[in-house]
């Protein structure tokens, strides 16, 4: 499944995570969340990466 920068940034801001809590939840730096984050961003991020941010934020940002 693919998310857009914009659907991450939306679903940050609902979850009121700032992006170094969401990289910490999920696992990654907070320059690959500003990376994914940016519309101009380089698509090349894995699945692995992807799939983490995807679960932190389906859990509603529970994830410890």
């Amino acid at each position: 499944m693919i998310i857009t920068p914009e659907q991450i940034r939306a679903a940050r801001a609902l979850l009121r995570l700032e992006q170094t809590e969401l990289a910490a939840r999920a696992n990654v730096s907070v320059v690959t969340i500003r990376r994914m984050e940016s519309v101009a961003a380089d698509r090349h991020v894995t699945a692995e990466t992807l799939e983490g941010v995807r679960h932190v934020e389906q859990a509603g940002g529970r994830i410890h």
